[in-house]
């Protein structure tokens, strides 16, 4: 006689043990933030419709010369509202939805960048600075606060992190089968294969 080798026992039924904290743990996401990206998203919308319904509007209101190829502004009035509805959406989950937050954001920075740049070089007359007030700057808070968020919750909300600090070891002790018996103890009286 050689050794025989066993065939591992599935096992069904597995459940762990109740702990007295929770297991899992969430990162809260504050009301006022996912009203403040309804809001920018209503915004963008209202907005982009403009551009795109009337696109010499800003420019007659601002009392500066339109742009030579309004068709490129109705594009971005275009884009605009587009990402209004994503703003919308992603308001129901901020923290799953970050890259689409995270997308709005990096315009939000780099166009204030871009008109401090331009005014300095006089390149852009300083009426377009209110509309990088309402358009850029008034969102850079929450939509930054809503990012941090979403690096704190480690995977962006979309698993949550366990609260579970123990070994491997621990985690088969707390790993109950059916027959209240625990996942450590049949592994050490025989090979065994766990189903999920």
């Amino acid at each position: 006689g050689g050794r025989r080798c066993s065939t591992p026992a599935p096992l069904r039924g597995v459940h762990e043990v109740p702990q007295s904290h929770p297991a899992m743990v969430t990162t809260r996401v504050p009301q006022w933030l996912r009203q403040a990206l309804v809001f920018s998203g209503a915004w963008h919308v209202i907005l982009g419709v403009a551009m795109v319904i009337a696109p010499g509007a800003f420019f007659a209101l601002a009392r500066i010369a339109p742009l030579n190829y309004l068709p490129v502004w109705q594009g971005v009035g275009v884009m605009t509202a587009v990402m209004g509805v994503a703003y919308a959406i992603a308001a129901r989950n901020p923290l799953r939805y970050w890259p689409v937050i995270m997308i709005g954001f990096i315009p939000k920075v780099l166009g204030p960048i871009g008109y401090a740049v331009s005014l300095v070089r006089g390149t852009l007359p300083r009426a377009f600075g209110t509309l990088v007030i309402i358009h850029d700057l008034v969102w850079l808070a929450p939509f930054a606060m809503l990012l941090w968020l979403a690096v704190r919750d480690n995977a962006a909300g979309e698993y949550p992190r366990s609260t579970f600090r123990g070994t491997t070891r621990d985690a088969m002790a707390n790993a109950i089968t059916d027959q209240g018996e625990s996942l450590l103890q049949l592994s050490e009286s025989a090979p065994r294969l766990v189903i999920f």
